[in-house]
């Protein structure tokens, strides 16, 4: 018995075991569930949908860094190096994350700052800040190259943000998921932009008729990719 950790003796394997005090785990884990609260991470069962306020999401980033200080400062105090940087075996986060949560917490704070000064009527939403739009930027920029160089990156940079900036409409749409999916607030997809600046059609535009050549082609197209009824007003009969 050391402390609040027991050692066992494990003959089938001929090893010792610990068996130690479960507070250090689930105050780790209380820690992730505060960082869901923040920026409303959910699941389909269980999980956080309401946004919080800056000062709220602030104050939660705060207890996280400082729970990982302590958990820092104790295997610094238990190994007697107070600028040791633990990589993962000492019994705590690796010290690039605990640096990483520091970070984020600073650059929250920044952009609130920001924002207040410059629009203090816009609401940020936590939730749009989370990897995905970086996901999807990073694979699109992928699609020519595996690994692109510097000067690869900087020649596709304009043509990915380009159809990024695509995606982003006040058009509606439709999407085929399972029945127990839930999008919390879908107007957060939208872009406000003036619809006149959206319209496709000028007033020298004049409307022409299909040609018999394209229309056979469209028919043809349909046909062999799209499924569904016959639109007699799109197509002809």
């Amino acid at each position: 018995m050391m402390g609040m950790t027991l050692v066992v003796g494990d003959m089938a394997s001929v090893s010792l075991r610990l068996v130690s005090d479960m507070k250090c785990l689930l105050s780790y884990h209380k820690t992730i569930d505060q960082l869901c609260e923040a920026f409303s991470v959910h699941s389909g069962t269980r999980g956080y949908r309401q946004k919080l306020s800056s000062h709220s999401l602030l104050g939660k980033l705060d207890s996280v860094c400082s729970m990982y200080n302590k958990l820092l400062q104790e295997v610094r105090d238990i190994c007697g190096n107070q600028t040791l940087k633990p990589n993962g075996p000492h019994g705590s986060l690796p010290h690039v994350t605990i640096s990483m949560f520091h970070d984020l917490k600073a650059q929250m704070t920044e952009l609130y700052s920001l924002v207040a000064t410059t629009s203090p009527e816009y609401v940020i939403n936590p939730n749009a800040l989370l990897s995905l739009p970086c996901e999807h930027h990073f694979p699109t920029m992928r699609q020519r190259y595996p690994m692109p160089t510097i000067l690869q990156y900087c020649q596709q940079l304009h043509t990915v943000v380009q159809e990024s900036v695509k995606r982003m409409t006040v058009s509606s749409y439709h999407y085929f998921t399972h029945k127990a999916s839930f999008y919390p607030q879908p107007k957060l997809q939208e872009v406000i932009i003036p619809r006149r600046h959206l319209s496709l059609r000028s007033a020298a535009t004049k409307k022409q008729k299909l040609k018999e050549k394209d229309r056979k082609l469209m028919q043809n197209w349909r046909l062999d990719y799209c499924a569904g009824l016959r639109n007699k007003n799109f197509i002809g009969s």
